[in-house]
């Protein structure tokens, strides 16, 4: 049986639009108060946590957010709800608009001292922060209608490097794309 071309239409809207709306920080702090407040309950199933915890993951995933890695979004959470003093200190100086001096090593291994309540909203400052944007140079071998101006600037580049394997990194090409040659 073949749905309606109506229902598909609708359905597909409707997918775009979660889709839209999983992408924004409101989701990801809303996933973020469902996981503490699961967290919270005396009585509760560890797949409940689980679930809301993974939710948490794929959401902030989705929003392009660096979730893996000693570096990302989740080792930032897991040094504030830890109370690794820090890691609060650098963040609180990141929502007073401070440029955070690091101490290496640490002059105290002490906790910070700041409530749990408080390191808790932190953390949610922390999930719905913008994601990192990067800019990818396209290499000099694309074939891509925007390499034009990317070739005439590598080739300008004092640090150029030849490489017959990067038409891949031009999302405007194709794996089998033909590839230039450089000299």
């Amino acid at each position: 049986m073949r749905l309606p071309e109506s229902i598909v239409l609708t359905r597909s809207k409707r997918v775009e639009q979660l889709d839209v709306e999983l992408a924004t920080a409101e989701a990801t702090s809303a996933a973020w108060r469902d996981l503490v407040s699961s967290a919270e309950k005396v009585k509760r199933k560890v797949e409940e946590v689980s679930f809301r915890r993974d939710t948490l993951y794929a959401i902030a995933k989705h929003r392009n957010l660096d979730v893996t890695g000693s570096f990302g979004v989740f080792a930032t959470v897991s040094s504030v709800l830890t109370d690794v003093a820090d890691t609060v200190l650098e963040e609180e100086e990141r929502a007073a608009g401070v440029d955070h001096e690091p101490v290496d090593p640490p002059a105290s291994w002490e906790p910070s001292g700041v409530q749990t309540w408080r390191r808790l909203h932190i953390c949610e400052q922390v999930l719905a922060r913008e994601p990192y944007r990067t800019l990818h140079r396209l290499a000099p071998s694309c074939s891509g209608p925007a390499a034009n101006a990317a070739d005439s600037d590598l080739a300008r580049s004092p640090r150029r490097r030849d490489r017959t394997d990067t038409a891949a990194f031009c999302l405007q090409c194709s794996p089998q794309a033909p590839q230039r040659k450089t000299h």
